[in-house]
Order: C-alpha cells, then sequence, then structure tokens
C-alpha cells in the first residue's frame, strides 16, 4: 500500500479527523489533506514522525504498511469498545438525526468536563 493508504487506514483506526490529526500535530490540514490525494505529497521526515506519534504507529507503517502490530492492538481495541457500546450505538443509530445530533453534542460537553 501507497503511503496514502497507510495514513488513512491509521485516522479510521484512531477515529480521527484531518482536522483533529492537524491540531495534534501542527501540520497544516491542507498539507495533510495533500498527503490523503492521489497524487499527494510526502511528508518530511519530522512530519512522518509527528503523524505516526499522533496516530500511535510507527513510521515504518505510514511509509511501508507492515506496522501490524501495533495496528492490531489498536484495532482490537476498537473493537472492544465497539461491543461494549454496541446497544447504544444502535439505539442511538434508531433516533432521528436531530436528536442524533443532541446526544452527540451532549456526550462531547460530558467528556470534555471529566
Amino acid at each position: 500500500m501507497s503511503f496514502r493508504d497507510n495514513l488513512k487506514e491509521a485516522m479510521f483506526i484512531a477515529n480521527i479527523t484531518t482536522k483533529e490529526l492537524a491540531a495534534k500535530t501542527g501540520i497544516k490540514e491542507g498539507t495533510i489533506s495533500n498527503y490523503l490525494k492521489n497524487k499527494g505529497s510526502l511528508p518530511n521526515i519530522k512530519a512522518g514522525t509527528d503523524l505516526a506519534n499522533a496516530l500511535n504507529v510507527s513510521v515504518n507503517f505510514l511509509v511501508y504498511g507492515y506496522d501490524e502490530d501495533k495496528v492490531k492492538s489498536s484495532f482490537n481495541t476498537v473493537s472492544l469498545k465497539y461491543l461494549k457500546y454496541s446497544k447504544t450505538i444502535n439505539q442511538l443509530d434508531s433516533l432521528s438525526k436531530e436528536f442524533q445530533t443532541a446526544v452527540i453534542l451532549m456526550v462531547d460537553a460530558l467528556s470534555k468536563n471529566n
């Protein structure tokens, strides 16, 4: 896989948006978007290291796609969280978009207070 694909996969597993990744790394959102494009640019060593650290993967994974242990560990964590909250997710999914938005905003506000 390419750097672009590996970055997308790591972002998916970390459940992080381009905007959030930019805030965590100090790399401009537009620059990260360029990395994610089909013929996007590649980061310099510092930016690559910052991206890897923010996503909890190695630089090797971003470049070569073979840091399987960390990705599997992150994936297992996400899977366990999903199993724990799957009933709640299904209930949330059955609500109208308005109620979904309200619940998400409430959870977001509560998590910031913790």
